[in-house]
Parts: C-alpha cells; sequence; structure tokens
C-alpha cells in the first residue's frame, strides 16, 4: 500500500525506490521542487536546460503578484469598514446585521488564510504553512472553515429574505438579534467539528504527502479519505447544498419582486422595523432594496466559487493529460503546465473577490449604509445607524 502511495509522488527523473525516497526526505530538495512540477512524473529524464517559460507563466505570475494583494488590502478595509458600522450601532442591531457581520469576519480570514498563503508561495517563494507544524494545520483549517462558513451564511441570509417577503410579520418574531447570533454560533461550531480531523490529517513532518511540499497530508489512510471521501463532502457542505438553496430561494425571491408583489401583500399595514414604525408601503420599498443587496452576494458566490470547485474536480484529469507528454515532448507538457498554471491563477482570484467586495455591494445598493460610511469616517455623532442596511425615505 505504501508503494502504491509513494507513486503520486515523484521527482524529475527520479524512480521511486530508496535514493527518491532519500531526496525526498531532504529538507533542501522539497524546498527547490520546481513551480512547473505535477505529481505522478512517469520518470523519464527533464531536459537540461529547461525551455523558456511562456506568455502564459509570466501572466499566471503577474495574476498572484498584483491581483491579490490588491483584493487582500480591498478586502481587508471594506470588511473592517463593514463591521466598524454594524458594530457603531450596536443598540439597535439587527439579525441580518449580525449575520453579515459574521460574513465579513468569515471573509476576512479566508483572505488571510488562503489568499495571502497564497500570495507569499507563489511570488515570494515563502510558505507560510511551512514554518511549523501549528501553522501547517491552523492554516488548513482555518481555510476550510471560513470558505464554508460563508457559504453557509449566505444561505441564512436566503432563508430569512424568503421569510421576510412570504411572512413579513411573523419573520419579525422569527429573526431576532439572539436568533441571529444562536444560528451563527451553531454553524461555527458544526464546521470546526466538521473539519477538526485535518489537525490530525495535515502535518510538515511526514514528507510523502501528494505534492512535495512542507505542509500536507500525514500518511496514506489519510490521503485515502481526503481523495476518496473529504473532498466530496467539501463539495457537497462547502459549494452544492449552498449553491442550490442560494439558487432556489433567489429564483423564488425574484419572482416575488417582480409586478411589485410584495407591496400586494401588506399594501396598507403598518409594520415596526428598526427604528420605529413604518407603512407597508415604506417598509416593502426597503425590504426590497434590502433584498436585492442580498441577492447580489449570493450571485456574487455563485458566479465565483463555482470555477473554483470545478477547477478542483478537474485537476487530476489535466494533471493525467499534461503528464502524458512529459517524456516525448516535455516543451507541449510545459506549455500545457504554464496554461493551466494560469487558469488556476484566474479562480483562485475569482473565489478571492467573493470575499473582498461585499462592501462594494453594500454601498452601491444602500442608501443609509452610504450615510453610515460618512458618519464614521468623518466622525459625526449621534447619527442613527439602526437599519442600516435599509434604504432611507
Amino acid at each position: 500500500m505504501t508503494e502504491n502511495f509513494n507513486e503520486h509522488i515523484f521527482l524529475p527523473g527520479v524512480s521511486v525506490n530508496n535514493t527518491f525516497l532519500h531526496l525526498l526526505n531532504n529538507e533542501e530538495n522539497q524546498t527547490h521542487v520546481p513551480k512547473w512540477f505535477f505529481h505522478s512524473w512517469p520518470g523519464c529524464p527533464v531536459p537540461n536546460p529547461l525551455p523558456a517559460r511562456g506568455s502564459f507563466a509570466i501572466a499566471a505570475y503577474f495574476v498572484w503578484a498584483f491581483a491579490t494583494p490588491f483584493l487582500i488590502a480591498f478586502g481587508s478595509i471594506g470588511n473592517t469598514m463593514t463591521a466598524l458600522v454594524i458594530l457603531r450601532g450596536l443598540r439597535k442591531i439587527r439579525s441580518t446585521d449580525v449575520m453579515l457581520l459574521a460574513l465579513a469576519v468569515s471573509d476576512t480570514v479566508f483572505l488571510y488564510s488562503s489568499a495571502l498563503f497564497k500570495w507569499l508561495d507563489e511570488v515570494w517563494d515563502f510558505n507560510i504553512r511551512g514554518i511549523n507544524d501549528a501553522t501547517c494545520k491552523i492554516g488548513v483549517f482555518l481555510t476550510a472553515t471560513s470558505f464554508t462558513s460563508s457559504a453557509w451564511i449566505l444561505v441564512v441570509l436566503t432563508v430569512e429574505r424568503l421569510t421576510c417577503i412570504l411572512r413579513p410579520h411573523r419573520s419579525k418574531m422569527l429573526w431576532t438579534v439572539r436568533s441571529a447570533t444562536t444560528i451563527v454560533v451553531f454553524l461555527s461550531l458544526t464546521i470546526c467539528l466538521l473539519y477538526c480531523h485535518m489537525f490530525y490529517g495535515f502535518t510538515i513532518s511526514a514528507p510523502r504527502n501528494f505534492l512535495p511540499r512542507k505542509c500536507g497530508i500525514a500518511d496514506v489512510n489519510y490521503f485515502k479519505f481526503h481523495v476518496n471521501y473529504l473532498k466530496w463532502v467539501h463539495f457537497a457542505v462547502g459549494y452544492t447544498v449552498p449553491a442550490v438553496v442560494i439558487v432556489c430561494g433567489n429564483i423564488f425571491i425574484i419572482r416575488e419582486l417582480r409586478g411589485a408583489r410584495i407591496e400586494k401583500r401588506f399594501p396598507n399595514v403598518s409594520v415596526t422595523w428598526g427604528a420605529g414604525d413604518q407603512t407597508g408601503a415604506k417598509f416593502s420599498r426597503q425590504l426590497r432594496n434590502l433584498t436585492v443587496m442580498l441577492v447580489s452576494l449570493n450571485v456574487m458566490f455563485f458566479a465565483t466559487q463555482t470555477p473554483m470547485m470545478l477547477q478542483g474536480f478537474a485537476h487530476s484529469l489535466l494533471v493525467r493529460f499534461a503528464n502524458a507528454h512529459a517524456c516525448d515532448d516535455f516543451t507541449r507538457y510545459l506549455a500545457t503546465v504554464d496554461r493551466y498554471r494560469f487558469a488556476e491563477a484566474v479562480v483562485h482570484i475569482m473565489a478571492f473577490v467573493n470575499s473582498a467586495v461585499n462592501f462594494l455591494l453594500y454601498v452601491i445598493s444602500g442608501s443609509r449604509f452610504r450615510a453610515s460610511v460618512k458618519a464614521l469616517v468623518t466622525c459625526q455623532s449621534g447619527t442613527d445607524t439602526s437599519g442600516i442596511f435599509l434604504v432611507s425615505s
């Protein structure tokens, strides 16, 4: 079983034998594994010197070098501003505010555990997860949990919007600050329990992982568990189930928003929401704008995360296709690798966009949020920040 597992890890031009295992256990060789390396190398010699890298390799480098730090900075500032605006009106916070605050925290964690890691690794050749065993385990764990948490927070927001549209009076009793906080805490604990096995399965002390990097899978049994089960669990829990709920929920929401159906549900009803009593028409107008903003969050999630998940499942097929030409046409092999690395950079950047632009969507879609941001930046006191994600009349 160990020999079969080792066949997934080849250094260029080295057969799977004692010499290979000795080289792989040598930290210096692990550090200098070339960026173009694909696992399952067929064992044939590598041209020396290597052919010049193509335009796709150069483009991939510039994508990592410039787009990633911009998104990290923009997302950090935006998510921080969102949190400060919400917390500024803490005394009159609502259930939606609680979940959007949790979303800002989750997105920020994802940016630093994933985007920052990829930028340092791809541009500066510094693997932050390889500092020690703790950074390896924590980095992998935070990436998985923050990605999944953001998806399920959007699911909860979608369900909340559906409740507000279908049962506007009852939703006021169901969706309180307490219930929203309870749901967020429950989701966080459940997701952490779901991925806690990563503290066992990932390490830097075992060099024979599925890629010859310092931080990787610890042993053969966990490798089989990761390949045969975990990737399907992550695909279902982190993307498929949330995407289905989000798409179905938003189709229904959009259908209800068409033709002013919300106003027809309660044309002359007085509803207490946020700061005080509001007529049904005013409430429905505010509900419509808030709903449009939340739908845009969901559309952004679906559009930016789908390529990432598809790339993850196509990875092994693309590697097999590239390695088929490694021995008879190395130039073609290297060109294929470069195109794949460029596509990999693009889909990662798209995933990072999802965690960086929510603040921009809030500013575009909400006049009260814009006013609250202005009050925060200009240090205005006494500004009413209740219901910041509703539009002002």
